[in-house]
């Protein structure tokens, strides 16, 4: 048997966390059997619609700001989130198959992993300074100074820094030519409808569209946000994980049973963009 770990989704005008789910998957057809007696697929999953107008709690973007959906790696007001010193092409491992912002993730992921103290203290404790209240409004940021509504303000910015920096570091994912490619189906599924969730529009789970092109090993993952299209953005608030009480979205990037990665971005009518990312322990390409 096989275990599906935690699935998460941030959404909303920038970041809201909207979901956490958990549930196990069988084996696929032709996989490593950890279990000579497979169970039936199974996704258990909870929703948090933070956007509603119910009363859920969430992030937002303050009125009067747009999110910024073009590439780039530094703050040129601020001269933060500089790459220097980090080996970026081995990081990267010369993936030619992905969009910039798409390597900006896989090479922000693997940053983190290899080094999580330095990544804490480079990407994430300079976001304390610019907290009002709860408040991000980081000058030149990519919410174009109207700022980030948080639900937990520099709590949980301090908390990731803490956690990071008393975190090993942990083996390179590699990227996955067939995990991007089913990333990339349900990113451009609900780039056409504008759903938001783990279900496809033709009902398919994450084991499902991965399979599609080739077989998983071991475990299985998968993180989506909707809103920025910055890879460093996206990577950071996963880490942060904002108003989501266990965490999952980092559990999953630090997760040293995963060892590849796919990775897609599309743009979405209602927030923006959507990123999808798959995690798994291993993937055999069909």
């Amino acid at each position: 048997m096989k275990h599906m770990t935690v699935l998460n989704l941030l959404i909303g005008g920038f970041f809201i966390a909207l979901l956490a789910s958990c549930g196990s998957v069988s084996d696929p057809p032709g996989g490593s059997v950890n279990n000579p007696s497979p169970t039936t697929p199974a996704i258990v999953a909870s929703e948090r619609n933070n956007s509603a107008p119910s009363g859920t709690t969430g992030r937002k973007i303050v009125p009067g700001s747009t999110p910024h959906g073009d590439y780039a790696d530094n703050n040129q007001d601020t001269d933060l989130w500089s790459l220097r010193g980090w080996p970026l092409p081995v990081l990267t491992s010369g993936i030619n198959y992905l969009s910039d912002p798409e390597r900006q993730v896989l090479l922000h992921l693997n940053m983190v992993r290899a080094d999580p103290g330095r990544y804490a203290k480079e990407f994430i404790e300079p976001r304390l300074k610019f907290f009002d209240a709860k408040l991000y409004r980081e000058p030149g940021g990519p919410d174009n100074g109207g700022g980030l509504e948080t639900q937990e303000g520099t709590t949980a910015v301090a908390e990731a820094v803490h956690a990071l920096a008393s975190t090993a570091p942990l083996g390179p994912l590699s990227p996955s030519h067939g995990m991007s490619l089913a990333a990339a189906d349900h990113a451009a599924d609900q780039s056409a409808t504008g759903q938001t969730g783990h279900s496809g529009s033709d009902a398919s789970s994450v084991d499902i569209r991965v399979e599609r092109y080739g077989v998983w090993i071991h475990t299985l993952g998968e993180n989506i946000v909707y809103g920025p299209g910055i890879g460093r953005e996206i990577v950071v608030n996963l880490l942060i994980d904002d108003a989501v009480p266990d965490r999952g979205h980092r559990k999953n990037i630090l997760n040293p049973d995963f060892a590849v990665v796919g990775v897609a971005i599309a743009t979405h009518p209602k927030y923006g963009h959507i990123c999808v990312i798959d995690f798994a322990g291993g993937f055999k390409e069909n």
